[in-house]
């Protein structure tokens, strides 16, 4: 990223793709086109139908998180880390659909969030009681 031919806009540092994977020339899609996007509560989903003649690496604008899951045209498919705080899903040549989604679940966010909160709720107010009989 320090090489000054770096350019960003064209290129990304994918971490953990493939081995196999050989760094292509940097080539952008003849296509690429964001077809669908939905936001709900904790669902957030975004499809793109892209159109390339080699490999590349799809470099989507949303920070790399726990709980995102990608699909290339329905199957499922690795999501990267892309220059440190995106996310990329390796594309192969031809027209393909590449939907990313985000979905917390219900377990993670009953037992992750509220859990913890509920549980110190719960000892300040019998820490109270306690101390009222005092």
């Amino acid at each position: 990223m320090r090489d000054p031919a770096f350019d960003p806009l064209t290129a990304a540092i994918i971490h953990g793709a493939p081995d196999d994977l050989a760094a292509p020339a940097v080539t952008l899609p003849e296509s690429s086109r964001v077809v669908s996007y939905t936001r709900a509560g904790t669902r957030s989903e975004t499809t793109v139908v892209n159109t390339a003649s080699v490999p590349l690496a799809l470099v989507l604008n949303t920070a790399y998180f726990p709980g995102w899951t990608a699909t290339l045209d329905g199957a499922e498919a690795p999501l990267y880390r892309a220059d440190i705080l995106f996310q990329a899903v390796i594309v192969p040549p031809g027209e393909h659909t590449i939907a990313v989604e985000y979905a917390l679940a219900v377990g993670a966010s009953a037992a992750g969030v509220r859990g913890p909160r509920m549980g110190a709720w719960l000892l300040a107010l019998l820490a109270t009681l306690r101390l009222s009989r005092a």
